[in-house]
């Protein structure tokens, strides 16, 4: 599918964290996202140079403007924020035929103006922003375990209007809001600012100190190591590499692939069939690649 025009100015998603609380019937989770707009600029101070902003903070989409919600619903959030998107899209195409991209799965973030993972928004797919969800929930954690790797849960609220009357009332709940140390503590500050009742004030939850990416990178190893398969050891006479005009090919990106300029180190191959789906998949991007046969002994784990 040939898209007609480009996405200007897109949301970013780069990182995803559920904070869970446990209830009585089934688990309630708040989708927290590290996440930023395409065209906004932090200044990084140890190298001076520019990068896309970003912070951590609860994403309303999946909650239906809630807090809180269970999987189920949070599903059921997106399923009708798509419908939604193809509605719109059909009328769209019904009065401008000859302009109109019909909507696909396969490029929800297109439509959706969002990337996520390092994706563009024409390769980010329906499936990848209900990941988002599922993945989420199988890794979501409580405030207690967070605790004990200095990543905590905050909470504030931002006014919708600009005048000073309602900034100085959101500047006042936000002094009984703040860092929670608990679940419990969580869910009543939660409360409290529903009880307000108070329809310009938003409530945001969002994670503290997470700009260090490598202590979540900790805490999820710490919470859910990775299981690794033992490999084999496979004595090879000859094996495949793939050249491309630029090198040997290493592997596979979001938008291009890596590659080097010697044979040694890229991407090994043990049978012809496995190269050639590589070749398939760099022909789809628009790459030019072949198989290359190489006559010599290697020793290969897989």
């Amino acid at each position: 599918m040939n898209l007609k025009y480009k996405t200007m100015s897109y949301d970013l998603i780069y990182a995803k964290q559920f904070v869970k609380i446990e209830t009585k019937n089934e688990p309630k989770f708040i989708p927290i996202v590290l996440a930023g707009s395409s065209n906004c600029y932090d200044v990084v101070t140890n190298s001076g140079r520019e990068r896309r902003s970003r912070s951590w903070f609860d994403l309303r989409s999946f909650t239906a403007k809630n807090v809180l919600a269970t999987e189920k619903e949070m599903l059921e959030n997106i399923y009708a924020e798509r419908q939604r998107m193809i509605d719109r899209n059909n009328e769209s195409c019904k009065e401008y035929p000859e302009s109109c991209d019909k909507y696909d799965d396969k490029h929800f973030g297109y439509f959706a103006s969002l990337a996520i993972g390092g994706h563009h928004t024409s390769s980010t797919t329906f499936g990848m922003y209900k990941g988002l969800i599922t993945t989420g929930v199988k890794k979501a954690l409580t405030v207690e375990q967070m605790k004990q790797f200095s990543i905590g849960v905050g909470l504030s609220v931002f006014s919708c209007r600009f005048d000073k009357e309602s900034e100085n009332k959101a500047t006042e709940i936000n002094k009984n809001l703040g860092s929670v140390e608990t679940t419990e503590e969580l869910i009543e500050k939660i409360n409290y600012y529903k009880s307000l009742n108070i329809d310009f004030l938003v409530l945001t939850v969002r994670l503290d100190a997470m700009s260090d990416k490598k202590a979540l990178k900790r805490m999820h190893l710490h919470y859910f190591p990775k299981q690794y398969k033992e490999k084999q050891k496979i004595e090879l006479d000859e094996y495949f590499v793939i050249k491309t005009p630029k090198g040997y090919f290493y592997r596979m990106l979001p938008q291009g692939y890596r590659y080097l300029y010697t044979k040694y180190g890229a991407k090994v191959f043990d049978t012809l069939p496995q190269a050639r789906k590589y070749i398939d998949k760099l022909a789809k991007k628009g790459y030019k690649s072949k198989v290359e046969t190489i006559k010599e002994k290697i020793t290969i784990y897989k």
